[in-house]
């Protein structure tokens, strides 16, 4: 408030108004040359808001200044970042917990991992180049082709996995489907070949402390509930409707490429292993037992239908000692090193003209030529032939 000493009555020149007046606030606008108190906390919506109300509502409510500021808390964005034209250096090299979803991202630099986690939202678009993730021993690449993930091992241990995909299906309801980990889906161009959906390579290297095991898929289901449980299932599913000369179908294909003899006595190399024995934990006490070790049939729904094999197991290569070789197997009581049913038939020759079988109807054993029966034997031993049966010569 601007103080004078004039008294009533006393004549006034300019000087002394413009001077007093000078220091007033012009109500069309003016600039304050000190402070200015007001005499009460504002009612309309526009009064004046003194400082105090205006400190409380920002250290009160929160906000992050424009030169930077760390969150306590976190920020929801309703409809993503888009960074048309730029780069995404603003949001630093080191990532903390979680990205936004990101839209017309020109360039990424590579962001430092560290030992924190990265969650990437799929609405985030990449129009440039992709980013690199790296912390000096993993790196993960984005491309337009291709994701690729690198990894180097500093220290050897053990319990890890270099890859984890890990879900957890929380609260699920009765007979509901948990969904894979891990889907991986590639769709195959006509005329073009290639590896695979999935190609999983194990390299195993000779060093200076000897030879380790490689494995170039590893697959565990460790089954702890009531529900069928699979180690790993493969399924190949031929929707084309097409008969099988338009292109050869193979459920699944083991490969083994080999050099130089096998010198092992034994056998060193074996293309399939079915090994088996007790779960190293929950062990019970007592014979554990395996009730079929390969078994090969129709699925359930299809029992009794028009559903058949021309042949279970063909081998077309040689062979150097036996194709079934059970010496080495332990015969239990009562079991038989091979176990036909009553009319089914042994062939003795490529023709398949030569056979031997047997009948629990009339309880015989017949050797037969071309489809007609020429010797039996019943379970008394008596022996009947169709043709001469000469004694005490040579065959």
């Amino acid at each position: 408030m601007t103080v004078t000493n004039w008294m009533r009555g006393q004549t006034l020149v300019a000087d002394d108004l413009d001077a007093a007046f000078g220091d007033c606030i012009d109500r069309r606008g003016d600039v304050m040359t000190g402070l200015l108190t007001l005499g009460q906390d504002p009612v309309s919506p526009m009064d004046a808001v003194p400082k105090h109300i205006v400190d409380a509502f920002i250290v009160g409510t929160g906000f992050v200044p424009v030169a930077g500021g760390t969150m306590t808390g976190l920020l929801t964005l309703n409809a993503g970042v888009s960074m048309s034209g730029q780069t995404a250096t603003g949001f630093g090299t080191t990532i903390g917990n979680i990205l936004p979803p990101l839209t017309n991202v020109s360039s990424f630099p590579a962001l430092n991992l560290g030992t924190t986690s990265l969650i990437w939202p799929t609405s985030t678009v990449f129009t440039g180049v992709p980013p690199t993730l790296s912390d000096g021993d993993t790196s993960l690449s984005i491309t337009n082709q291709y994701l690729a993930f690198n990894k180097r091992i500093n220290s050897v241990g053990n319990g890890f996995a270099t890859l984890a995909v890990n879900m957890n299906f929380n609260n699920p309801s009765a007979g509901s489907t948990q969904p894979a980990a891990l889907n991986v889906t590639a769709t195959a161009q006509a005329n073009i070949g290639g590896a695979g959906v999935i190609a999983v390579n194990g390299v195993a290297v000779n060093g200076s402390n000897g030879s380790g095991t490689s494995y170039g898929g590893f697959f565990t289901n460790r089954k702890t509930g009531t529900s069928t449980s699979f180690g790993l299932a493969v399924v190949m599913d031929d929707r084309t409707g097409l008969p099988s000369s338009t292109g050869k179908n193979a459920v699944n294909e083991i490969d083994c490429y080999a050099n130089d003899l096998d010198d092992v006595v034994g056998g060193g190399r074996t293309i399939l292993t079915l090994a088996y024995g007790k779960s190293t934990t929950n062990q019970i006490a007592g014979p554990m037992t395996i009730h079929t070790g390969i078994l090969i049939g129709p699925t359930s729904s299809q029992v009794g239908t028009n559903v058949s094999m021309d042949r279970v197991f063909s081998l077309t290569g040689a062979y150097n000692t036996a194709v079934f070789d059970l010496r080495n197997g332990q015969e239990g009581t009562g079991a038989h090193a091979l176990w036909l049913a009553s009319g089914q038939t042994i062939a003795l020759d490529t023709a398949g003209t030569r056979t031997v079988t047997y009948d629990s109807g009339s309880g015989k054993i017949f050797i037969a030529v071309s489809g007609t029966n020429r010797l039996s034997i019943d379970a008394s031993g008596n022996v009947r032939a169709s043709g001469t049966i000469t004694p005490s010569v040579t065959p």
